[in-house]
């Protein structure tokens, strides 16, 4: 079974079958960064095709490319491939820069046409109280 990504991902698992990293020369001045979205098809590649060295290459690289209006976006498809791991990472990264994400929250910057106001509501809240445990210990 091939799963279906973008050709940049597509030549990145490749280049970590061949090579052993993804992202080994890559690194040119005009080697355009990460997406989110290219990192969470790469750790979904890794899982698929029983690649754990390709998920611990690509894991660090989402919360690198990671930006608050990406977050609900990121968290969806994390959900959509089952990715528990990479959901997680995007929560952390989500807490620990919680007043960006929760400014992009409100002003509609980070949501999307799939979640609608209650479950905006229901991830802010999830948000503030890990936020006020990570850094109160409340």
């Amino acid at each position: 079974r091939v799963c279906s990504g973008s050709s940049r991902s597509f030549r990145l698992l490749l280049r970590h079958v061949y090579s052993g990293h993804a992202l080994a020369g890559s690194c040119a001045p005009d080697a355009r960064p990460l997406s989110v979205a290219h990192a969470l098809e790469l750790c979904a590649f890794g899982r698929l095709y029983m690649l754990p060295s390709l998920v611990e290459e690509a894991r660090p690289l989402v919360a690198a490319a990671m930006s608050a209006d990406e977050f609900v976006p990121a968290l969806l498809l994390c959900q959509e491939q089952g990715a528990e791991d990479e959901a997680q990472a995007v929560f952390e990264w989500a807490v620990a820069h919680y007043d960006e994400v929760v400014d992009a929250l409100e002003r509609g910057g980070a949501r999307s046409s799939l979640i609608d106001e209650d479950d905006i509501r229901a991830l802010r809240e999830q948000l503030r109280a890990a936020m006020l445990q990570a850094r109160y210990g409340l």
